[in-house]
């Protein structure tokens, strides 16, 4: 049993063009996301879908990554970035509950309006 107790003391605003490196140094970071349909049905991959037109949905920034993906045309590995993002719909949805989203490598691309608003919590 737990005898102390926990809460969300603050929080810290984090700027949309700071989110790679706050993520490295200080963790999961909270955003809002412009969900459509085609984000509703992700499967799996670097998502590609078409974006909501305003912020609807809160999620946790929790990763970033690059995965080398060969053009069927150049016959060339280009790198591909995306931030991975933990979904509240469930292991079922996504990859385990996850998705990845395009950016590019310094991170300042965001796709579906990811990281407008962007926010981690100081715990007391």
């Amino acid at each position: 049993r737990c005898t102390e107790k926990y809460g969300i003391k603050n929080y810290l605003s984090v700027p949309d063009n700071k989110l790679k490196e706050a993520l490295r140094f200080l963790g999961p970071i909270s955003i809002s996301v412009a969900v459509s349909d085609d984000f509703a049905f992700y499967k799996e991959g670097i998502f590609d879908g078409e974006c909501g037109d305003q912020l609807n949905h809160a999620v946790m920034l929790v990763g970033f990554g690059m995965k080398e993906i060969v053009n069927p045309l150049t016959k060339k590995g280009e790198k591909h970035y995306y931030y991975i993002i933990k979904n509240s719909w469930g292991q079922q949805w996504g990859e385990r509950g996850f998705i990845n989203i395009e950016t590019d490598e310094s991170g300042l691309m965001r796709k579906c309006g990811l990281g407008t608003d962007a926010f981690i919590p100081l715990i007391e």
